[in-house]
């Protein structure tokens, strides 16, 4: 990947469990990871209907999950949208 990833560490634990439910099925070769619109983006090569399947629930679950510290988050109504915890909003 040109960039390396582009998330926050609390995305961390959500990233290593899709990692590891795709490469017990094959290897695929990931292009892009980055943040959008307040969810997590997995951008990849190769694969098929399973890991289509583990990246759509990982991209899904990023929107309840806080970018920063891994904690139950929410995105955000307006502006810059970041999906966060309440107290890493207040930070």
């Amino acid at each position: 990947m040109a960039w390396g990833i582009e998330c926050g560490d609390g995305w961390y634990d959500l990233l290593r469990e899709a990692c590891y439910l795709i490469q017990s099925d094959k290897q695929i070769q990931f292009t892009q990871v980055k943040e959008k619109y307040g969810g997590l983006r997995l951008y990849f090569l190769g694969g098929g209907d399973f890991e289509d399947g583990v990246v759509a629930m990982a991209e899904r679950a990023s929107y309840m999950i806080c970018e920063r510290c891994g904690s139950r988050g929410r995105p955000n109504d307006g502006g810059w949208i970041s999906t966060l915890c309440d107290s890493c909003r207040r930070d």
